[in-house]
């Protein structure tokens, strides 16, 4: 499963849980240090207001302020694209591309004078190393600055001294270029732990297919090794014709099951019995979660094939994940019913959590999506969620195998 979303121009979208957790906090953070930011150029901008053209001032000092808080809005209220990184560097790059235009007078210019947008521009870069896919991230990161430097050096840039220039352009650029790297590797880090606790779900499905065939194994060789004790313990108390009889047939249908068995264990190989699957469930839920109430109700015989066995495993353990994480804490109750009868097989994952609408859920939250229905239906199963805002949640996991 993939785990970032891929664009031409922007940063990748990370789909796994902690690594959009990882993202929306860094961009919740971001904002409010941008708004901060926001406060100090609308300063310096009005200082320098008297001497510069109003058709050009107040435009650029607006879309420079707009796309701060857009992204404040979108990172606190919406899932927080990365498109309004991407609009925060180029409203300020627009805004030092004619900051030429904006200048009303050379000889109105203070001394020592440093365009407003210089306050904006650090993290205009670091929203571009944020935003940009890695290629242009670099290109902004060294060419933004350097235009700058070249705008300080001219008069319309207030004719800074070259060493001066030098020190700003290269502070920008090592501003910008660490943060994104610490930015950069605190998103990596997300995406690797995701990927090793998907990787050990995976594994703990396949133990829990593995445990079930095992047991399964073992059920059926204790009902060969019942059979035989029957067949000797009837060959000993047989004193009648018909005992000895009775004694005879129970010993050859005994010794028939024996030269069979390993017929038998290898045509059981492909498939498991639900108590076994229910009982290796039973134990993994509680691994995962001791406090999780589980419930097992069986009804009639019914084998279900290994593949089966293992997508019920992995929708299971991924709904008991996403209830632990998004549910709510210790005070939600949680319950696991494993329920099977002649025809079908269900599982339903219960919590008495916050809940959520499904209809709702981003589509970059694969967890539910693939992991849940796909992995149902790969199987001719089914997975159905039934969710309301301050109603907990249920996720019901059905399979028949006259589906």
């Amino acid at each position: 499963m993939s785990n970032t979303q891929a664009s031409i121009w922007l940063a990748p979208r990370p789909t796994t849980f902690a690594a959009r957790r990882v993202d929306q906090l860094l961009g919740r953070g971001y904002s409010l240090l941008l708004l901060l930011s926001a406060a100090e150029i609308t300063i310096n901008a009005m200082e320098q207001s008297a001497y510069l053209k109003a058709a050009f001032f107040w435009p650029t000092l607006i879309a420079v302020l707009a796309s701060i808080a857009g992204m404040a809005i979108s990172h606190w209220f919406f899932s927080g694209s990365h498109i309004w990184y991407v609009l925060h560097l180029l409203t300020v790059s627009a805004t030092l591309i004619l900051w030429p235009y904006q200048v009303a007078s050379l000889h109105a210019l203070p001394h020592d004078y440093t365009p407003w947008i210089w306050w904006g521009l650090g993290t205009a870069v670091l929203s571009g190393g944020m935003g940009l896919n890695r290629s242009l991230a670099i290109v902004a990161t060294i060419a933004v600055p350097v235009y700058f430097g070249i705008l300080r050096l001219s008069a319309f840039g207030g004719h800074a001294p070259a060493m001066r220039m030098v020190q700003d352009v290269v502070y920008t650029m090592l501003f910008a270029a660490t943060m994104a790297t610490l930015v950069a590797f605190l998103r990596y880090t997300a995406v690797e732990r995701d990927q090793a606790g998907e990787e050990a779900q995976l594994l703990a499905a396949k133990d829990a297919a593995t445990d079930a065939v095992e047991r399964e194994r073992l059920r059926l060789g204790a009902i060969v090794h019942n059979q035989v004790l029957t067949a000797l313990t009837l060959a000993v108390d047989a004193h009648s014709p018909a005992q000895r009889e009775a004694a005879k047939a129970a010993a050859e249908a005994a010794i028939h099951r024996l030269k069979n068995y390993p017929n038998e264990i290898e045509a059981k190989e492909t498939s498991v019995s639900v108590p076994a699957l229910f009982s290796a469930l039973a134990d993994l839920v509680s691994r995962q979660a001791p406090n999780v109430v589980v419930s097992s109700k069986i009804q009639g015989e019914l084998q279900v094939p290994n593949d089966v066995a293992v997508a019920f495993t992995e929708a299971t353990l991924q709904a008991l994940g996403n209830s632990i994480l998004h549910a709510g804490g210790p005070q939600v109750a949680r319950e696991v019913k494993l329920r099977a009868s002649g025809n079908d097989v269900k599982v339903v994952i219960a919590d008495s959590g916050k809940g959520f609408r499904p209809g709702r859920v981003p589509k970059s939250r694969l967890g539910i999506r693939i992991m849940i229905y796909r992995r149902m239906e790969s199987v001719r199963g089914s997975a159905h969620i039934d969710s309301q805002p301050g109603d907990g949640c249920r996720v019901i996991l059905e399979w028949s195998p006259n589906a």
